[in-house]
C-alpha cells in the first residue's frame, strides 16, 4: 500500500510539473507559447521570436496589400502557427495562443 501511494504521489508529481511547463511556455515544441497580456510583453515575444521573418502571413494575403479605415493604407498581417492551424482549418475561432501581428504602412510604404 505504501509503495502504491509513493507510485500515485510520484505521478501526480510529474503530471502537475508537465502542466506548469505547458502553462509557462516551457514545452513549446509545436504548442503555443502563451504570452502576458500586455503591450509590452507582447512587443517584445514579438521581436525574440522574429514574427516577420519567420512567421507566414495571413492565407490569401501579401505584404503591403490594401487596407481599409480604421488601419494603415497598406497592410501586412502575420500570424503564428496556432492562429494559422485554426485558419487553414476553418476552426471558426481562434484558440487561445494565437497571435496576429498587423503591420500599418502609409500609401508610400513607411
Amino acid at each position: 500500500m505504501k509503495k502504491l501511494f509513493i507510485l500515485l504521489f510520484v505521478l501526480v508529481f510529474l503530471f502537475s510539473g508537465f502542466l506548469w511547463a505547458q502553462v509557462k511556455g516551457k514545452m513549446s515544441k509545436g504548442k503555443a507559447t502563451m504570452v502576458e497580456a500586455s503591450g509590452a510583453s507582447l512587443w517584445d515575444h514579438l521581436k525574440k521570436v522574429d514574427y516577420s521573418n519567420k512567421w507566414k502571413m495571413w492565407p490569401g494575403k501579401t505584404a503591403l496589400y490594401k487596407g481599409t479605415e480604421p488601419h494603415g493604407a497598406l497592410l501586412t498581417t502575420y500570424v503564428n502557427g496556432t492562429a494559422l492551424k485554426a485558419i487553414q482549418e476553418k476552426k471558426g475561432m481562434l484558440p487561445a495562443g494565437s497571435i496576429v501581428a498587423k503591420e500599418n504602412y502609409t500609401p508610400d510604404k513607411k
